[in-house]
């Protein structure tokens, strides 16, 4: 029921927007809070590195957007929400913010895009993701534990990769997007 009626509002805000002079310099951007596991993994709560706990819902409407209602599956950060917004209002890129814009993709989002985002929690154990693979390392543990989870064919991440050796170039990989 709370999702129906959030896809209410946003219908209202949208249509309201439409009608308005306003529709055609206005963006709209529309996230929420990250995750939770309710016994995923054996898991209670939001406190990890997993997809599930991760992700965020994410709605961007720009105006003149030819790809109206379509859902992209390209992976970026909240973080590149500063210089995507600077970049779409044709404002000069801060060198000294983090993040990279993805204007590419709020114009065409059905690009190719599979650069690495990083989630950290706590100290130095961070999780990178290019869409397929998710691997993480925990790096504030005793003993550097890793993991890789290949979400085209496990998106529960059920099956650790990491020991696997055939999968070392993955990790290797991604261990580059590591801070």
């Amino acid at each position: 029921a709370n999702v129906s009626y959030v896809d209410h509002c946003l219908g209202v805000l949208f249509d309201a927007l439409e009608a308005s002079e306003y529709s055609d310099n206005t963006i709209v951007v529309i996230w929420g809070d990250h995750g939770w596991h309710l016994s995923e993994k054996m898991h209670y709560g939001k406190t990890n590195l997993w997809e599930e706990s991760a992700r965020v819902p994410f709605i961007v409407k720009v105006p003149g957007s030819k790809s109206r209602g379509m859902r992209c599956d390209g992976v970026v950060n909240l973080i590149d929400l500063y210089p995507t917004l600077l970049e779409w209002c044709g404002l000069p890129a801060n060198s000294e913010n983090d993040g990279s814009s993805f204007a590419p993709l709020l114009k065409d989002p059905t690009l190719d895009w599979s650069f690495p985002t990083l989630t950290t929690y706590k100290f130095i154990n961070h999780s990178v993701t290019d869409g397929r693979f998710r691997y993480t390392w925990y790096g504030g543990r005793a003993d550097g534990a890793e993991e890789l989870y290949d979400h085209q064919n496990d998106p529960l991440e059920q099956t650790n990769l990491a020991g696997d050796p055939k999968y070392r170039h993955v990790i290797e990989r991604l261990k580059t997007s590591l801070p």
